[in-house]
């Protein structure tokens, strides 16, 4: 019995293009002090390829301020694609872009939240297991804070 007689081919060219899109994720080419319009771009490029149309399921996101003036930021969890629900999910979550003094940083997160702490605000990120060396399916939080408007952790930041 064949194994791949369970998913039709135009639905396996569906998959393979969605895990294609996922993984050439050239997307943020948008460090220019949070103008998101090529990481919009190629979101819907991504969703295209496979049949859809790019849905934001909130309007425009507003800065956030972590006490030390406005950060911009996107969160993939507002955007859908109609024919790939999900495209811009994946096991640790979704991704969050946010703009700082050495440009993009971007962090894969399961939920995030700006909590009031030292004078200023604390970015929350609910972290998939393996961050903190657990299980998948268990979370950790790593917490960022501002300093010299630079975005700072325990964990490295990462850079597109």
């Amino acid at each position: 019995m064949r194994t791949d007689a369970c998913v039709s081919r135009p639905v396996r060219g569906v998959i393979i293009a969605a895990i294609a899109a996922w993984l050439c994720h050239p997307a943020a080419a948008a460090a220019d002090g949070g103008d998101f319009a090529a990481l919009n771009r190629d979101m819907e490029e991504r969703c295209a390829a496979v049949g859809g149309q790019l849905i934001h399921k909130d309007g425009p996101a507003p800065d956030m301020d972590l006490g030390f003036g406005p950060v911009a930021y996107f969160d993939t969890a507002s955007v859908d694609c109609t024919a790939a629900p999900g495209l811009f999910s994946h096991t640790g979550g979704h991704d969050f872009y946010a703009v700082d003094a050495a440009g993009l940083a971007v962090w894969s997160a399961r939920q995030w939240r700006l909590v009031p702490a030292f004078g200023g605000q604390v970015l929350l990120l609910l972290r998939h297991g393996s961050y903190c060396d657990l299980p998948g399916h268990l979370s950790c939080v790593e917490a960022i804070w501002m300093e010299d408007g630079r975005f700072v952790s325990t964990l490295p930041i990462e850079r597109m």
